[in-house]
């Protein structure tokens, strides 16, 4: 009213995240039916954003009813709110629930980029330590043309240091520095980092650090505290 402006469903949507992001399951769904009733068109991010924390939740069923709902009003899917449902599964321990769907997602013509949803399921995998199912999603990404980015080689990496082959972790990390679309982060460093770590291998600690500090002028803190347990164990 001290503006004189209407909020928009853009102005909601900010309002919702905001609920969302500070995990008020209570206030994101207020917020929610108080657009449901003055009128405010909900749109994907509406339903995508509420989608999120109920999966974060590991609440399937509140999910599969917000998708039930975003059909009734028109709302077209996108592969970010399919994200949401294949996370659940995932924390649900229903691996191949997701796999059904992303699968069936990726011969959608839904708006949004695919690899998202494969990388939650390499992750469910990756973190499983189940390398042969990591490798069955890689195999099935390429075949069905899905493009990998920066998150999907974290997958596979965080896969091969869970199972003891941080080695093998490396040589993805070096060959992402070859790379004309990618280029390795201080993610896929820490997670490399913290492999050696956990193997005990302080020379191997200590030459990723010396790269971390020179590529990136402010290490995280996973990769501080995995030279501060190298160096503990060594102590």
């Amino acid at each position: 009213s001290e503006f004189n402006v209407e909020p928009d469903t853009f102005c909601w949507n900010i309002l919702l995240a905001s609920h969302t992001r500070a995990k008020d399951s209570t206030g994101a769904f207020r917020v929610f039916r108080d657009m449901q009733r003055f009128g405010v068109k909900l749109d994907a991010y509406s339903f995508g954003t509420l989608m999120g924390l109920c999966a974060n939740n590991g609440d399937t069923e509140a999910v599969h009813k917000l998708v039930d709902l975003a059909r009734k009003e028109n709302v077209p899917g996108t592969t970010a709110m399919v994200d949401t449902l294949v996370h659940s599964y995932c924390l649900n321990d229903e691996p191949e629930s997701a796999k059904n769907l992303v699968e069936a997602a990726t011969t959608m013509n839904l708006e949004g980029s695919q690899t998202r949803m494969w990388n939650t399921l390499l992750r469910y995998y990756a973190f499983q330590a189940d390398s042969e199912a990591v490798l069955r999603v890689q195999e099935r990404m390429r075949e069905m043309s899905v493009k990998p980015d920066g998150m999907t080689y974290a997958a596979l990496m965080t896969a091969l240091v869970v199972i003891g082959k941080t080695q093998d972790a490396a040589q993805i990390l070096r060959s992402l520095h070859f790379n004309e679309h990618l280029t390795a982060t201080l993610f896929h460093y820490s997670i490399v980092l913290h492999g050696f770590a956990l193997e005990g291998n302080r020379d191997m600690v200590s030459v990723i650090y010396n790269e971390i500090l020179e590529r990136f002028p402010r290490p995280s803190m996973s990769a501080r505290l995995a030279v501060l347990h190298s160096q503990a164990k060594r102590d």
